[in-house]
Order: structure tokens, then C-alpha cells, then sequence
């Protein structure tokens, strides 16, 4: 399993709005994109409507990339190590 650092500052993301099906910009989900491109499975982690939002996103532009999406699920506002351990519970990594 590799970590890849997604919680990084950027300037078209936003959270706690008031408009939660207000969607990210499309040039942020592209960016995210990018970075977990080389994966062969993907698990979306997080609060709110984003995550669905970001697989929508996939789904509809990179469907190749969207056949490695095997799980979307909310967790509430995530530790790297809460992700980490949702990943191994979730891939039956047993710790490892």
C-alpha cells in the first residue's frame, strides 16, 4: 500500500460549505486524478458529498481509472493513520 499525501492546501478546494452539492472545481479533481493515477485499486475516503462527487468525476472522464475504484466511504475528517488502517481493514492487509 502506498501513501500518497491528497491533504495538501489548494486554492479551488473549499470545505464546510454551506452548499454541500456544490461541486469541487473540475481542475482539482483532475489534479487528484493525476496523483493516484498509477494505482491499481482505489478506496475513496472522506467526509461529506466529495468523495462521491470526485468518483462521478471519474467515472465520467477517466473510466479506465474508474474500474480501479473498488470501494467510496465516509469516514469523518481522517488522520493519516485512520486512513492507513481503513485501507488495511478494507484490502485485508492485516496490519503490513
Amino acid at each position: 500500500m502506498e501513501r500518497l499525501n491528497l491533504h495538501g492546501r489548494h486554492q479551488d478546494h473549499h470545505t464546510h460549505r454551506r452548499d454541500q452539492d456544490e461541486k469541487e472545481s473540475p481542475k482539482f479533481y483532475a489534479e487528484v486524478c493525476d496523483k493516484i493515477s498509477s494505482a491499481t485499486k482505489i478506496l475513496i475516503l472522506g467526509p461529506g458529498i466529495g468523495k462521491t462527487h470526485l468518483k462521478a468525476y471519474i467515472e465520467k472522464h477517466l473510466p479506465i481509472l474508474g474500474k480501479k475504484v473498488v470501494g467510496c466511504k465516509t469516514v469523518n475528517h481522517p488522520t493519516d493513520d485512520q486512513i492507513a488502517a481503513e485501507a488495511r481493514e478494507f484490502f485485508h492487509m492485516g496490519g503490513n
